[in-house]
């Protein structure tokens, strides 16, 4: 039985299991360069496929570990895109008002 762990949200990776035994896995900052990628890992999951040479048809099961977030969030990468300025604006405009005036 092959397995494909997913893991979506902060450190996004993917797992490939065989019978029960680890095989291959990798997180996707190795591969994006992006430290702490959060988001669906499809480089991770491409990667692993390759190194153990099976294809997406020899997966008998798919483990997704966060299924509760929206899927916006995966899309969004703030964490690497934005700026100290921007985070700074972020949180005096948008922020503070929102949780501490209001």
């Amino acid at each position: 039985m092959i397995i494909l762990g997913i893991h979506d949200g902060h450190n996004a990776s993917a797992t490939l299991l065989k019978n029960g035994k680890i095989i291959c896995s990798i997180a996707e900052e190795r591969l994006t360069r992006q430290k702490n990628h959060y988001g669906f890992p499809f480089k991770a999951i491409d990667n692993v496929l390759k190194s153990s040479n099976l294809s997406k048809l020899d997966i008998d099961f798919v483990a997704m570990s966060s299924k509760h977030l929206p899927p916006s969030y995966y899309f969004t990468q703030r964490n690497s895109r934005l700026t100290i300025q921007d985070y700074w604006k972020e949180q005096k405009e948008y922020w503070y008002p929102k949780l501490i005036e209001n």
